[in-house]
């Protein structure tokens, strides 16, 4: 958490390993213009690697920038 008085997770730094076989260019730091929830990060993997979910949990939409 972020905050754990607030119980807020935003920001909340994320790390990304690895590359999804290829579907993600590594070895980038990306600062994102809005607020992205951790499961918009999930979606967006789920996405790369060929799974067409519409949601995940409380997500919001992808990650355009990966």
């Amino acid at each position: 958490m972020s905050d754990s008085n607030q119980h807020n997770h935003n920001p909340l730094p994320m790390i990304l390993a690895g590359n999804a076989s290829g579907a993600v260019k590594g070895g980038r730091h990306i600062k994102l213009a809005q607020v992205a929830t951790h499961a918009n990060l999930l979606l967006t993997m789920l996405h790369k690697v060929g799974v067409k979910a519409e949601t995940f949990g409380d997500s919001t939409g992808t990650i355009s920038e990966l």
